[in-house]
Parts: C-alpha cells; structure tokens; sequence
C-alpha cells in the first residue's frame, strides 16, 4: 500500500521554525529556501550601504514567518568557507544577489565568522558575551565577567584578524525584541547595542551587526 508520506515530502525547513543558532551551517536547513524579490532588495540594499557609506550596523524587520532567521542563515551560508553550502546559496540567491553581497562582504578564502545571538529577556551583554564564550567564533574564551567595553572590543579584535585571508564578523540578533522586552519591563539597558552599531560603522566594513524583529 503507497502512503501520503511516500508521495508527499515535506522540506526539513516547514516542519519547524528555523533557529539561526543550531541551523547555521546545516545545508538542509536551505532545503526548500526561496528569496523573493523583497529578500533580495533588503540584501542588494545592504550590500549597497557597506559599499558605499561603510555603514555596519542594520535592522532586518518584518511580520512573524516571514523568512528572516532564514536568510540569515542563507546569507550566512553565501558568505561561509564551506564550498557546499557556498554552492547551495549561489543557486538560491543567483548570481546578481550572490555576487553584489560578496563583492560588499568579500569572503577571502575563509569566509565570515558568524555569531548567531538569539535574544531573551536578559541583559544583551550577557547574552552575546555566553554566544562568544560558547565558541562560535573559535578560540576566544577568556576568563572574567562581560561589560560593554570588553564585548565590543573582543568583537572588533575578532573581526580584525586576518583581513588577507578571512571575512570579518557578523553578529545576528535573532529576537531582538526579547532584549527590548526587558529594557521596557525589567530596566535593562539596551545602549550596548549602539556601542556594537557604532563600532560596525568604523570598522571599514569588517564587523556586520544585523538585528531581526518581528513587525508587530
């Protein structure tokens, strides 16, 4: 007997949200991607920006489901040193997005290093301060508490390196409105997030920060 699921195949990426955190760098979790022509405005847009004006730091913004933590992670597979998921993005972004965003963000031969934050109700230092701990951007556990001061530094530091070979840093925010949820309920302050804005826009293009946010 021939059943639905011998018939029907659901892609990996409808059976359940998408999380920039555990799906970046998981090519089946492009499975089923499609950049719409907004999509791919916001990226040409931002591209055009980093060119042009060497602004660093953007707001992704649009209603729930509608795709953002997905061209995160797509935009991060673009940008990555893995020639799969390179390929992958290539054909799902084509050749106009995908070449206009390497030629703003060139990769070098070993890519961007991608910090993927997904935001709750704690304070962002904190939280951007356990991602980097955690090792995502390899090698840069230290000791001591997380202040302002110490994660932007680590940030540029980080981005800095190796500008011959590598891609600097991009820092996606995921629910950033968790961290605005408790600046407005708990009193926590949200000005590191200018202190990473401003740090991006001198960079020379090195250090990426990209907030996502639900419309409403």
């Amino acid at each position: 007997m021939i059943t639905l699921g011998d018939r029907v195949h659901i892609a990996r990426r409808f059976q359940r949200s998408i999380r920039i955190d555990s799906d970046l760098g998981d090519g089946r979790a492009l499975e089923g991607f499609v950049c719409p022509q907004s999509s791919a405005n916001v990226l040409l847009s931002m591209a055009r920006h980093i060119a042009e004006t060497g602004q660093g730091a953007f707001i992704w913004t649009g209603p729930y489901g509608s795709g953002k933590s997905s061209l995160a992670v797509a935009l991060s597979a673009l940008l990555s040193v893995n020639a799969d998921l390179r390929a992958k993005a290539e054909y799902l972004f084509g050749d106009d997005v995908a070449n206009a965003i390497r030629a703003a963000l060139p990769p070098g031969i070993k890519g961007w290093r991608i910090l993927p934050v997904v935001g709750r109700r704690e304070h962002p230092v904190r939280v951007i301060g356990e991602v980097i701990d955690a090792g995502e951007l390899g090698g840069t556990k230290s000791p001591g508490e997380w202040t302002e001061n110490r994660l932007v530094k680590t940030l540029v530091d980080i981005a800095m390196r190796n500008p011959e070979t590598d891609g600097g840093v991009i820092v996606f925010i995921d629910e950033m409105g968790k961290f605005l949820e408790a600046a407005a309920h708990e009193k926590i302050d949200i000005y590191p997030f200018q202190q990473l804005a401003e740090a991006a826009s001198r960079s020379n293009g090195r250090l990426i920060l990209i907030g996502v946010l639900h419309k409403h």
